[in-house]
């Protein structure tokens, strides 16, 4: 029974749709998580931000809800900034590193 159609026309059963798709999630590199880490992030400080205005808005009823998404909205952006700087490091440790390989193969 067909469950999914790959790109290539590739029609595949549920099973063989799991395999390959352990077999992708297995063979994600740290920047792929990293990259995908970030978008994330940005998506939940999003609605942190947005949940805290509507908290705000209604604080006589939501002000409790409003201190504790004003923590976690804190805490998201020290989390962004901590993998934008890990983001970072790597880029430019894989730029030197095949800056090094350039220049070894010369």
């Amino acid at each position: 029974m067909k469950f999914w159609t790959t790109k290539t026309g590739e029609e595949l059963t549920f099973k063989q749709f799991v395999e390959k798709w352990k077999k992708g999630i297995n063979e994600v590199t740290p920047m792929q998580r990293l990259e995908s880490s970030i978008f994330f992030q940005k998506t939940m400080t999003l609605g942190f931000f947005l949940g805290l205005c509507l908290a705000i808005y209604n604080y006589k009823t939501m002000w409790w809800l409003a201190i504790i998404l004003f923590g976690g909205l804190g805490m998201n952006i020290l989390q962004y900034k901590s993998l934008k700087q890990q983001y970072t490091l790597f880029k430019n440790l894989e730029e030197q590193s095949k800056e090094e390989n350039a220049q070894s193969n010369k």
